[in-house]
């Protein structure tokens, strides 16, 4: 990506560095220059020394990972001859040392640093060639220091034009505005510096001195004042100049692996530029809040945003679409702003990305979205030629994806997706139009006069999406746990009734039993001889197969061996020798099993075969029925009176085998059963925590919307548990009767306002509205409290009688309801969702800044700014975005300027319509002139009309 992103990055900045040219200050002797014109023995000047050591220099800086330094030698030169400059060697071998450390070449700045009573370091455009050096040299002649009068005995001479000391306004007129030169003064904190003297607050409050040099992060407490403007002696009617940290090299050696004091990277800034130059340093500094960060330990600095973990699109290719030409398009990782008259494709690129990334469906997105979607879908096809897109997503861990375009479906490049919803679902990547913008806080009225925007509750879950979605998880299983316990406990209950039925069965039986008292001694004795064969049957069992489910477990343990079949593993061959091992261990097992079972079952039947009793008892169990019959014949019985009772007999053997049954029904269900009240209460503990985590982010939302430098802020978010008036309304209108027209029915309604009412008003303590209800079911009067007058009753009556649907509701959380208050910049309330009193651009105002204020993956928005007044674009989204774009890639298309000037973008895409089609007019960063001019011409009306305007304003 380095390579092909054009907009601005970080860069590690060195802005004064000495070389070995001046020799006074140079503290390294292997490193100080030979006259490069002293002849070698063989009569040949001697050049060789000195391009030596430029490498030596430039690989020194490549170790320090530098991408820019400024050559700031005491009044640039003690030589006269160009090849005899330090510098002019250090160009010339540039590209050669890059390549040995696989970088780019290093940015060189020429210049110079000069006394003008106090130290100041004066760097131009970066240098190429001789010449640029020689340009270099020429201005300081131009300031009164001409070559060969530059030194004395002494050291470097002041700086003084005819006489005089040269001012920092007459420097600042040669070096800045005739020269495309930067002026900063050098270590200002010091002796030597700025800040030394009182003399020099004039200076400091000229409006063109763009940039400090300090040697301290954080500065000493002084400084600070006088930066931040709390210092009313150092006093600018303009910002404050940028301060930055500079090595003021005067060796390239390290101590204990770090660079030694006021050697090469001692010190250093990082500088966001997109092509370094003179005005890229400019805009840096009058934006060094955006552009600028300081180490505060070298030792552990890493290049900011580098600890940022967060996805991105890196960039998207477009090839042979109806509309836009072909182009690729890399995207900074912080802010991007795609501009471009209407009609020239900048929400054509943006859809491009919402399609490929699979999020062009869903519930949230509105009529007139879709249909754009379509349209936009519409220019993929060509019938000349196959159109080819192409997004590169990377994630927050740095898995890099390449999804193409197959079929006009997207799909991941060289990865067989099992299930490519579910990876496109994922992907953390959110896309707004400026209608979904309007929906997000779109109100509405319920039937009780409560305004809610349905779609507010989601952007406020935003700032604790995992903890939330963790929770949710956990309701969710607790309410399937529910479900299977209000299953189960029905279940018993029928089963009980089963139970009672079948028991009062067989007491009836007995009775029929007993009622034949002639026949009862024998008939218990046969009765009691049956139990025996019962019981007995159950020991014994069927022969070869008491225990013929052990026996099957034995089967299965040796045939469910899953062998190890990985071919290059690393570990493949031993895991295969254990592998087998296993098996073999289990096919053991499975034949001690096995033979176990069997000497189970011959032990058992040894029991009675060997038992001299058993004989005798086998045989009286065998005759039992033969001897009852004879018994029945005796006491006179008929036939049909003896079938009579054998039936009954049978019956209430059945009988018992069914009661035994439904009892063990009984015993299994409730083992398996949880208590379902104690489950509801884990339940209403998660809905309680669910809430305190919205709580949370509420918190949070409110405490990133103070973003205009005071403790006011602009939006205020409040959370009320279970208030969703929508969502209430729904439930309980699914619990009401079927029949509309019956009394309860009638006023169905009307007790649910009575519930929502009391509930919000005194239900502080229940965890729903269902259990305020259920704490008024009174069992002794089947009513359900005062609050339902006289038709309590009913109520009671319809709770008991639908328990399915009451089950249902008990486990139906209600949302909690989320209100936003927008506020005036003097800090009174402009109105809210609740009272319906915004505007859509108030409202848009609210949504923009609880989106932005969220972590998260890429945010694309589609020209967030319509319908915002252009005070807040600048007062409070501007600030918003800078605040924001450090931690998530922002890509936007815009008509305002505000956004990508004030808001600092680090890429401009600019489209132009041309023959017919969007085409890039210019991508880069502001500090970039053809990105200027096409912000100008694009955004502006061109530079003439800008002008104007600032001319009629008065400015």
């Amino acid at each position: 990506m380095e390579s092909d992103f054009k907009g601005m990055r970080w860069l590690k900045c060195d802005l004064q560095v000495q070389t070995p040219e001046d020799g006074r200050h140079w503290l390294d002797d292997g490193l100080k220059l030979l006259d490069p014109r002293r002849p070698k023995n063989n009569g040949q000047v001697d050049e060789s020394d000195m391009q030596e050591k430029a490498r030596i220099f430039l690989r020194r800086c490549h170790e320090l990972q530098l991408d820019l330094v400024g050559l700031t030698d005491h009044n640039f030169s003690t030589r006269t001859d160009p090849r005899d400059w330090f510098a002019v060697h250090l160009v010339e071998q540039n590209k050669a040392v890059a390549r040995e450390f696989d970088r780019a070449p290093l940015v060189i700045m020429p210049g110079f640093e000069v006394d003008i009573g106090y130290h100041v370091l004066c760097l131009f455009n970066p240098a190429k060639k001789q010449k640029h050096f020689e340009e270099c040299n020429r201005v300081l002649t131009k300031l009164g220091l001409a070559e060969g009068e530059r030194f004395d005995q002494a050291g470097p001479k002041q700086l003084r034009h005819h006489g005089q000391k040269v001012s920092l306004k007459k420097l600042i007129e040669i070096v800045q505005n005739e020269n495309d030169g930067i002026v900063i003064a050098a270590h200002a904190d010091q002796n030597n510096g700025l800040f030394s003297d009182a003399a020099n607050r004039e200076d400091y409050s000229n409006p063109e001195l763009y940039g400090v040099e300090l040697t301290q992060n954080p500065p000493a407490q002084k400084y600070q004042d006088i930066l931040s403007g709390r210092n009313a002696a150092w006093h600018r009617e303009h910002s404050h100049p940028a301060w930055v940290m500079s090595s003021d090299a005067k060796s390239i050696q390290a101590e204990d692996g770090k660079p030694k004091a006021n050697s090469l990277g001692y010190r250093y800034t990082w500088i966001k530029m997109s092509v370094p130059s003179v005005e890229s340093l400019r805009q840096a500094f009058l934006d060094q809040d955006s552009r600028i960060s300081r180490p505060l330990d070298i030792a552990t600095d890493k290049p900011p945003g580098a600890s940022v973990k967060q996805s991105i699109i890196q960039s998207i290719l477009i090839k042979n679409a109806v509309f836009l030409a072909d182009q690729d398009v890399y995207f900074s990782p912080n802010m991007n702003c795609v501009i471009g008259g209407r009609g020239s494709g900048k929400s054509t690129l943006l859809e491009y990305l919402r399609v490929m990334l699979g999020k062009d469906k869903g519930k949230d997105l509105d009529e007139g979205t879709r249909e754009r979607i379509e349209r936009v879908k519409g220019t993929l096809t060509s019938p000349e030629a196959k159109t080819s897109l192409e997004v590169r997503w990377v994630s927050a861990d740095g898995v890099k994806d390449t999804i193409v375009l197959e079929s006009g479906r997207p799909m991941v490049q060289g990865l067989d997706l099992e299930d490519p919803a579910t990876y496109f679902d994922n992907l953390k990547v959110s896309f707004y139009s400026q209608q979904q913008l309007n929906r997000l806080t779109d109100s509405r009225t319920d039937g009780r006069g409560i305004r809610q925007a349905e779609r507010l509750l989601e952007l406020v879950d935003g700032f604790a999406e995992e903890e939330l979605e963790e929770l949710g998880n956990k309701e969710a299983t607790l309410k399937r746990q529910i479900s299977a316990a209000f299953s189960v406990k029905r279940s018993i209950s029928e089963q009980q009734s089963i139970l009672r039925r079948l028991r009062q069965e067989r007491q009836e039986l007995e009775r029929q039993w007993k009622a034949q008292s002639d026949i009862q001694v024998p008939a218990r004795r046969h009765q009691a001889l049956k139990e025996e064969e019962r019981y007995l049957s159950r020991v014994k069992g069927e022969e070869g197969a008491q225990f013929s489910d052990v026996a099957d477990l034995a089967d299965e343990i040796a045939e469910s061996h899953v062998t190890f079949a990985v071919d290059e593993a690393p570990h493949g061959q031993w895991l295969k020798e254990i592998d087998q091992k296993v098996k073999e261990e289990k096919s053991k097992l499975a034949a001690q099993i096995r033979k176990s079972v069997e000497q189970f079952e011959q032990q058992i039947s040894g029991f009675f075969d060997n038992d001299q009793s058993w004989g005798g008892i086998k045989a009286e169990i065998e005759q039992a029925d033969d001897q009852f019959n004879r018994a029945c014949e005796e006491k006179g019985l008929s036939p049909d009176d003896v079938g009579h009772l054998q039936e009954i007999n049978h019956a209430r053997t059945r009988k018992d085998g069914e009661i035994e049954a439904v009892e063990h029904e009984i015993d299994r269900l409730k083992a398996t059963l949880d208590d379902p009240d104690v489950l509801i209460s884990s339940l209403h503990g998660i809905w309680r925590q669910q809430f305190a985590k919205r709580n949370e982010a509420v918190a949070k939302a409110n405490d990133l919307a103070v973003l205009d430098g005071c403790e006011q802020r602009f939006v205020e978010v409040s959370a009320a548990y279970q208030q969703d008036s929508k969502a209430f309304t729904k439930h309980w209108s699914d619990f009401g009767p079927n029949d509309g027209r019956t009394r309860l029915g009638r006023a169905w309604a009307d007790l649910g306002d009575k519930l929502y009412k009391a509930f919000t008003e005194d239900g502080v303590d229940c965890a729903s509205p269902w259990q305020y209800l259920k704490e008024r079911l009174d069992v002794e009067t089947k009513a359900a409290g005062v609050e339902f007058e006289d038709l309590s009753r009913d109520l009671y009556t319809h709770v008991f009688e639908n328990e399915e649907k009451w089950e249902r509701l008990q486990v139906s959380r209600v949302d909690d309801a989320v209100d936003m208050k927008l506020y005036r910049p003097d800090g009174t309330v402009a109105g809210s969702i609740a009272e319906g009193s915004l505007s859509d651009g108030q409202r848009n105002t609210a949504a923009l800044a609880l989106l932005l204020a969220q972590d998260g993956g890429p945010l694309v928005i589609d020209q967030p700014e319509d319908e915002l007044d252009s005070n807040f674009v600048f007062r409070e989204l501007i600030p918003m975005l800078r605040k924001v774009k450090c931690k998530r890639q922002l890509i936007m298309a815009t008509h305002n300027a505000n956004l990508p000037v004030n808001g600092d973008a680090e890429l401009v895409y600019a489209f132009e319509a041309k023959n017919s089609r969007g085409e890039v007019l210019a991508e880069g960063g502001l500090d970039q002139g053809e990105v200027t001019k096409a912000v100008l011409d694009i955004m502006e009306g061109t530079e003439e009309a800008f002008r104007r305007r600032r001319e009629k304003y008065h400015f």
